[in-house]
């Protein structure tokens, strides 16, 4: 791993994230009672395992970062650090398989990733609603493609079900409309 690296909260405070020379790693994380509780595994610029050897690394950082947090570039404050597992989600449809999904770095698309294959899909969000642009990218490297019937009726809900719940500072709950749109 890298010497040079970079770790801040991202915008809202709804999480953290890591970037060094090889990677870019997006941490949901949530402040409660003073201790910050940060998901593993991450979100990644990559879509690949979180290693034993990047854990070594990348959470000791983060600890250190989040621990003492200078709010206004003035005011010390120190915090605990928890990193919670999260199992992978599942669901008990017909099309059960562990997924993932995350906002890409500019909030301007989402990752979905599954058993089968790893999805980038295009957004745009206008007030409280979200625009999902259809076909997605597929794969690696990234190739426009269009989904399958089957694949629609295991994504797409998904994706509209995790785009809906927001958060407002991470914390206070917001409703978003969701929209797909098909582009031919």
């Amino acid at each position: 791993m890298a010497d040079r690296y970079r770790v801040r909260l991202a915008p809202r405070n709804e999480g953290v994230e890591y970037a060094d020379d090889h990677d870019v790693y997006r941490f949901n994380a949530q402040l409660v009672d003073g201790v910050w509780n940060v998901r593993l595994p991450p979100a990644k610029g990559r879509l690949s395992e979180f290693t034993d050897a990047e854990r070594r690394v990348v959470l000791p950082r983060i600890r250190n970062f989040l621990s003492r947090t200078w709010w206004f570039g003035v005011f010390p404050r120190s915090y605990g650090v928890n990193f919670v597992e999260d199992e992978p989600i599942r669901d008990d449809s017909p099309f059960s398989t562990a997924y993932h999904i995350g906002f890409t770095r500019a909030k301007d698309g989402v990752d979905y990733r599954d058993d089968y294959n790893s999805y980038r899909f295009a957004l745009q969000r206008e007030g409280r609603v979200w625009t999902v642009r259809l076909p997605p990218l597929r794969g690696h490297p990234l190739t426009e493609s269009q989904l399958s019937d089957e694949e629609r009726q295991r994504i797409l809900p998904r994706i509209r079900e995790y785009l809906r719940r927001g958060r407002s500072f991470g914390v206070f709950p917001k409703s978003y409309e969701v929209n797909f749109l098909d582009v031919k």
